[in-house]
């Protein structure tokens, strides 16, 4: 039986991409998937694209991405999470791609590759730093690029929702400090789109990234990983 991968996209104001990065997932070349768009709180036409297309819609006040995907977990029916930001797009392989190292390697995470790219007629945002990103591909350490097994992500838990910008950041952290191991095929299977309304640009994501550090470095010293 093939194994069914739940896919889980949150959005919040996020109509412009959110079509694209559907059609992303319709276009897979791996069958046994079900789609959960999580609404966190949008304003915008988002939702309504969602609910006319053929998936699972949540809707929830706003309380951030992270608390978007844990609903969506929460959910969620199959064997395979993997999670898509609303404004990324996959490579038609991406699912099958990880299904496959993750059938050989059950305990681990498989983190894909990504490549950067701009938003037609966008500069490079301030924020963005070294330019030569969008000149290579690499190790994707972001929701879109990560397809786990339901067990391992219990393991490591639920995003921390009380993080509104780098939920993400922390939960691979702590699957780090616990010694997860990670798997990263070869090819390029997610494109990341990098426009000004990133939610990365954000004083209060730096702000967030420092508390990550400082309970990195905590759960180190203890040698237990710190509760979400």
């Amino acid at each position: 039986m093939t194994p069914l991968i739940s896919v889980i996209l949150p959005i919040h104001n996020g109509e412009r991409f959110l079509g694209e990065a559907l059609d992303s997932i319709a276009a897979q070349d791996y069958d046994a998937v079900e789609v959960i768009v999580v609404d966190d709180g949008s304003t915008d036409g988002g939702p309504a694209l969602a609910a006319a297309r053929d998936v699972q819609l949540l809707r929830q006040q706003q309380r951030g991405a992270g608390a978007a995907r844990n609903a969506g977990a929460g959910v969620a029916r199959g064997e395979i999470l993997a999670f898509l930001d609303q404004d990324d797009l996959w490579l038609p392989s991406k699912l099958r791609r990880q299904m496959e190292v993750l059938t050989a390697n059950p305990e681990s995470i498989c983190i894909a590759q990504q490549a950067y790219f701009l938003e037609p007629g966008a500069t490079v945002p301030a924020w963005f730093g070294k330019t030569e990103l969008l000149t290579y591909d690499h190790a994707g350490w972001a929701p879109s690029c990560l397809a786990v097994r339901r067990s391992v992500f219990e393991q490591v838990g639920r995003f921390d929702e009380g993080l509104q910008h780098g939920s993400d950041v922390d939960w691979f952290a702590r699957a780090s400090h616990l010694k997860i191991p990670i798997e990263k095929p070869a090819e390029t299977l997610v494109r990341r789109r990098i426009h000004k309304a990133n939610d990365s640009a954000s004083l209060a994501a730096m702000t967030e990234f420092f508390t990550i550090v400082r309970r990195a470095a905590a759960r180190k010293r203890s040698g237990t990983p710190e509760a979400s």
